[in-house]
């Protein structure tokens, strides 16, 4: 089992990281087990991390002005990189995270079947329908990650997100869960509405499941 996290290498997310990393490591876990993939900005973080297993790419994304749509965009660099690394089973977490319990993780995925955190406060689609203009919001959603309303609906207990076990996971998916969140918040941004729109990402990587 792997340990992984993806961010900009920026030192604003240096301390979260060492936070993060320093709870791993005292739980046992390998430092070899621990990837950061960064995008290319400051040297200086990427040197602070030298004793894991680092991966640099550059920032090629087509449109930029959608910061969290980097995280899915490393992943799929990363997985194109070595077939190998979608056979893998990984932990997937934010740089903020601080591991207190390794146990939590004693989870069986499969290539169908993912765990992650329950965020359907923030998620699911009771919360959708409690914003402002729900059904405008709710329209432009699904028609931009072109997945059924009904199903939205039916997945409403699973509408998790932010922690991540997943098994086997592949580079297309990835493609696409890093291009349907841009795509999302194009199509949130000039919405007036309550909807929490920073988390298109989030919506992206659980929704886009719906086409694999």
């Amino acid at each position: 089992m792997k340990y992984l996290f993806a961010q900009p290498a920026k030192k604003r997310f240096a301390w979260e990281l060492r936070t993060a990393i320093k709870s791993l490591t005292d739980l046992g876990v390998k430092k070899s087990d621990i990837v950061l993939l960064f995008a290319e900005e400051d040297q200086s973080v990427v040197n602070d991390f030298s004793d894991y297993d680092i991966h640099v790419y550059p920032d090629e994304r087509f449109d930029k002005s959608y910061i969290p749509s980097i995280r899915p965009y490393l992943w799929w660099k990363f997985l194109s990189e070595d077939e190998e690394r979608e056979q893998e089973t990984y932990v997937y977490l934010d740089s903020d995270t601080v591991v207190l319990d390794l146990s939590i993780f004693n989870l069986r995925p499969t290539k169908s079947r993912w765990y992650c955190s329950d965020t359907v406060g923030y998620l699911g689609y009771r919360y959708i329908q409690s914003v402002t203009n729900s059904q405008i919001v709710f329209e432009a959603m699904t028609e931009a990650i072109k997945v059924p309303q009904p199903w939205i609906e039916s997945i409403e207990k699973n509408s998790g997100g932010a922690q991540w076990v997943i098994k086997s996971p592949k580079a297309g998916y990835w493609h696409d869960v890093y291009v349907n969140s841009i795509v999302l918040y194009r199509a949130l941004e000039p919405l007036d509405t309550s909807l929490q729109k920073w988390t298109a990402e989030m919506w992206a990587q659980l929704w886009t499941m719906y086409h694999y």
